[in-house]
Parts: C-alpha cells; structure tokens; sequence
C-alpha cells in the first residue's frame, strides 16, 4: 500500500494511507510526496488526489483582498455626490438670494451691453444645474438634485427671459 506525507511549508508529516491522508486538511497547494513521486509536488497536481479536492473550491485570495479593501476605504462616487450636491444647494441658494435682490434693489446693473451678455450666458446656463445633477450617483440624492436643478434651471430662464422683455420694452 503507498504512503504518502505532506508537509505544511516547516514541517512533513506522514506516512498516511490514501484514506488518512482524505481526513487531513490539505488544500491543493500543499506540498506531496510518495516513494514513486520522487520530488514533492503539489496535491492538486497529483492525478490520484483529485477526488480529495471534488468538493473543495479553489481558494478566493483576491475577493477576499477586495472586501478588505472596500470596507477600509470609503467610495469616492459618494464623495463626489455630496460634493455635486452641496454644490447644487450652494448655486439654488445664492441665485435665490440674487433674484430677491434683483426685486427689492431698482437699476442693480444699469449698462445695457452687460445685461444682454448676462441675460445671454445665463439663459445658456440653465441647462448646466440638471447636468450636475445627473451626474449624481446616489439615487436620492440625485433626485433631490434634479428638483434643485430643475427649479434653479426654471428660475435662470423666468428671471432672463423676464429682464429680456423689460429691456427690449
């Protein structure tokens, strides 16, 4: 009957029959050898060992190195959510305060040239806080965003819109 040792990388244990050696926890990395086998090689190499590795999956070094990763570390796209999405807040925040000043103060920009360049620039940027705001990942965060959006977007075209038709008037 053969006898087989195995060894754990510091120490050979053995000899084992091939049914001691299945009550073993040995993987297919570790190292085999019997009398005919001559040098040591790996069990999962040796073609009588395979049925001790039926049932046993490969190992799963890289997922487990991933999901140490991913809990040690915190996402960068939520970063970039609450960046995108104080920064929406911030823009709906101070245009809101702009269009109340714009109401209560007469005359805030007398110079016709500077109006229509503002008028113009910000009728074309009204598009850009719904931009923002599908960029966001984070689902509600990204709808808050779009209402944001929409709203700063609905108010830049009002207001420009409406200060185009009192200046053409």
């Amino acid at each position: 009957m053969k006898k087989y040792f195995y060894s754990d990388g510091t120490n050979n244990f053995g000899p084992f029959s091939i049914e001691e050696l299945k009550e073993k926890e040995i993987g297919r990395e570790t190292m085999i050898w019997f009398q005919e086998l001559g040098d040591w090689q790996k069990a999962g190499s040796i073609q009588e060992l395979n049925d001790l590795f039926a049932l046993v999956p490969p190992p799963i070094q890289q997922q487990s190195n991933y999901i140490q990763q991913s809990v040690g570390q915190t996402n960068p796209n939520s970063v970039i959510d609450i960046f995108l999405f104080l920064a929406i807040a911030y823009w709906f925040a101070t245009n809101l305060i702009t269009f109340i000043i714009e109401k209560v103060v007469d005359d805030w920009w007398d110079n016709e040239l500077v109006t229509y360049f503002r008028i113009g620039t910000n009728i074309i940027f009204a598009a850009v806080p719904i931009v923002f705001a599908l960029s966001v990942k984070n689902k509600i965060l990204k709808i808050i965003a779009l209402i944001l959006g929409a709203l700063l977007s609905i108010y830049f075209l009002y207001s420009n819109i409406d200060w185009l038709i009192r200046e053409l008037s």
